[in-house]
């Protein structure tokens, strides 16, 4: 599984997730940086990846929806919170996430402790 890492998220997330075993590709990590347009972020990922887009940016979602651009998108949406508060949000529920997708689901909202199923 791969993670694309939108602009609005600290690098370490990217590097917490390497960690963890699975591909994580943050902003900052490619040739344009946190100016990199969405649909390059999208590009991340090899074609035997799963990519999972995490992202605050109202943009994904809308896209998915509308044009049908990104397979599957995690949003998350826990309103201000620190960094370190992000971080901890999303490891505590980062084996839910992974299952969510790995069982085929292609749009969840991640808010404070909770996953919410979009299909």
């Amino acid at each position: 599984m791969h993670y694309p890492i939108d602009a609005q998220f600290p690098r370490r997330l990217s590097r917490w997730i390497t960690q963890q075993g699975y591909s994580a590709t943050h902003t900052l990590d490619l040739p344009n940086k946190n100016a990199t347009p969405d649909s390059e972020i999208i590009r991340t990922a090899s074609d035997n990846d799963i990519t999972v887009v995490v992202s605050r940016d109202k943009d994904f979602p809308e896209q998915r929806i509308i044009r049908g651009v990104y397979r599957r998108v995690l949003w998350i949406t826990p309103g201000n919170i620190w960094n370190r508060e992000l971080m901890e949000l999303f490891q505590s529920e980062f084996a839910k996430i992974n299952s969510f997708f790995e069982q085929g689901n292609l749009f969840a909202e991640l808010s404070n402790g909770a996953i919410t199923d979009h299909e």
